[in-house]
């Protein structure tokens, strides 16, 4: 937070700094043992299965070839999780210097809404994430071919980012400059979201409908309807400080679908993992807010910005979120 808080300085602009931190996070993500993350385990038993066995024809096919490829290599399952670790953690920090001014302040925000923390949990669609992020970025750019070859392989990973698909049509056509639609359809959105049944939930759940038996909805839905209501309220504040002939961006309006799809799926006990396909927008929205909102001195407007991220950190590691404490390394 501290390289992320100060001014440009050729210090903190120095790339191997910058890498060196990406580097520790591989060695905590990597050396993680099997307890750090409720899924670790699973992925063990899988690494294990297709060393014996070879491809396992229930797993989707790019996860496979990952896991074939780690084993090929002789690695250990410590080896393949920081394989996998490197490959979730370089696009972010690509991406973080290539589109920010300050380079750390992505970081700040993958860490603090607990993506890298969940990542050491629900490590296949977590990496596929990092490469969402690419997917819009080379959206932006008009880069239809790479658009075109992430997105298969990110649902070759991952099967539920084909969710992906109608997000991109959607960016496409919309126009978001109207606050008071915007706001209108955000409160329409927060309604729906509280009385929506299974039957709506199925749709985007999709093959993972098993899960509505195993409990759909959060043990504290009472919480959760009040915190979303909370985060969608100061978040809708946050894109109006944005000039109006300015926020028809991409990231602006992968914002804004991010805040309909929390609305929509605060109940959800697997909600983050449908909100993250557009929160991880807030990567590069937050800096671009930063840059070209003038209603706030730029120092008290990064203090708000700060104890937000601080307060949503705080409220998942109090959560305990995805099981990854207490923490242990393997190396350590």
């Amino acid at each position: 937070m501290l390289l992320s808080s100060i001014k440009q300085t050729q210090v903190i602009t120095n790339k191997y700094i910058y890498y060196s931190i990406m580097l520790f996070m591989i060695f905590i993500a990597g050396g993680r043992t099997i307890n750090v993350g409720i899924d670790t385990d699973a992925y063990l038993e899988i690494y294990n299965d297709i060393r014996k066995n070879g491809y396992l024809l229930y797993l989707e096919p790019t996860w496979n070839y990952l896991n074939i490829f780690a084993n090929w290599l002789g690695l250990s399952f410590n080896g393949f999780l920081i394989l996998i670790s490197f490959l979730t953690l370089y696009p972010i920090f690509y991406l973080s210097r290539k589109l920010s001014i300050n380079h750390y302040l992505p970081i700040f925000i993958y860490f603090a809404l607990h993506i890298f923390g969940a990542s050491l949990n629900v490590m296949r669609q977590y990496m596929t994430i990092s490469y969402i992020l690419v997917i819009y970025y080379s959206f932006s750019k008009r880069q239809w071919i790479w658009v075109i070859i992430w997105s298969v392989i990110i649902i070759s990973i991952h099967k539920s980012n084909i969710l992906l698909i109608p997000i991109l049509f959607i960016l496409k056509y919309i126009n978001i400059t109207s606050l008071k639609w915007i706001g209108i359809g955000l409160l329409g959105t927060y309604i729906l979201g509280c009385v929506v049944n299974d039957s709506f939930f199925a749709f985007f759940i999709m093959d993972y409908s098993s899960y509505i038996d195993k409990g759909l909805y959060r043990d504290s839905s009472i919480m959760a309807t009040i915190f979303s209501f909370i985060v969608g309220i100061f978040s809708f504040w946050l894109y109006t400080l944005i000039p109006k002939y300015k926020r028809n961006t991409i990231w602006c309006k992968i914002f804004i679908l991010s805040l309909f799809i929390l609305l929509l799926t605060f109940r959800l006990e697997y909600g983050a993992r449908i909100y993250i396909l557009c929160s991880i927008s807030q990567l590069f929205f937050i800096p671009y807010l930063i840059k070209t909102q003038s209603t706030i001195k730029e120092g008290d407007f990064k203090l708000i910005i700060y104890s937000y991220y601080s307060v949503v950190f705080i409220r998942m590691w109090l959560l305990n979120a995805n099981g990854i404490m207490p923490y242990h390394n393997v190396w350590l």
